[in-house]
């Protein structure tokens, strides 16, 4: 059960094990999912003009190799990226992408 915002919007979490990996905040990596969450915005509001916005995730770093070699990011962008572009291909106005990163942080 989440609060604040989760609450007020009774938003559902679910997961499921087919979804593969996970981040290391235990949110479920699923690229198509976010794929079909844009096609279900385009359908539902007459196609919108859409920008995702702070996508990203947290990974287990716990050398120095780790943190430079950073595969698990790499692979997570890639996968949505690629999951991004085949929505714009299906009709999606897509037109930004920005990825969260630590310097997101330093917002305030």
């Amino acid at each position: 059960n989440f609060g604040g915002y989760w609450g007020i919007q009774q938003v559902q979490l679910s997961d499921d094990p087919s979804w593969g990996s996970k981040t290391e905040m235990g949110w479920s990596v699923v690229p198509e999912g976010a794929n079909e969450l844009l096609k279900w915005i385009t359908n539902r509001y007459h196609r919108p003009v859409i920008y995702v916005t702070e996508n990203g995730m947290a990974a287990h770093e716990p050398d120095r190799y780790h943190s430079v070699e950073d595969t698990a990011r790499s692979e997570y962008i890639r996968g949505y990226v690629r999951s991004f572009l085949e929505a714009r291909r299906d009709g999606v106005d897509l037109r930004g992408y920005f990825y969260w990163s630590m310097m997101d942080n330093f917002e305030w």
